[in-house]
């Protein structure tokens, strides 16, 4: 039995069959069963989309779509890269603590004097 996948606002036939199916093998199926004679055929928000029973699913892909945000590809990396930049700034007393001195030179304890 065929499913249907409601087209999100900001959707494009690529965004349907990878979310729908988990790969873009899909993608002549997917364009045939809903009677589309263009390849990026202009789709609106709660349009309904036939996906037809006898493409092939990528389970892997389609359970990692289901995690924030919407990927086909690992965020642990992503969300690691985040958490050092939120942990960088966290430690920012030394920008409190320090000078540049005249030379361009960072000095944690330095005393700040005016070439002028």
């Amino acid at each position: 039995m065929s499913s249907i996948y409601t087209v999100r606002p900001g959707d494009t036939i690529t965004d349907v069959v990878l979310n729908a199916t988990g790969t873009l093998v899909n993608w002549d199926a997917i364009l045939e069963a809903n009677g589309f004679t263009d390849w990026t055929p202009q789709l609106s928000a709660g349009q309904l989309i036939i996906i037809p029973d006898t493409v092939q699913l990528d389970q892997n892909a389609l359970r990692q779509l289901k995690v924030y945000p919407l990927s086909n590809f690992s965020v642990s990396g992503i969300a690691a890269q985040i958490k050092g930049i939120f942990d960088l700034l966290g430690n920012n007393w030394i920008l409190e603590t320090g000078l540049w001195n005249g030379n361009a030179v960072w000095t944690a304890n330095g005393v700040w004097k005016d070439p002028a």
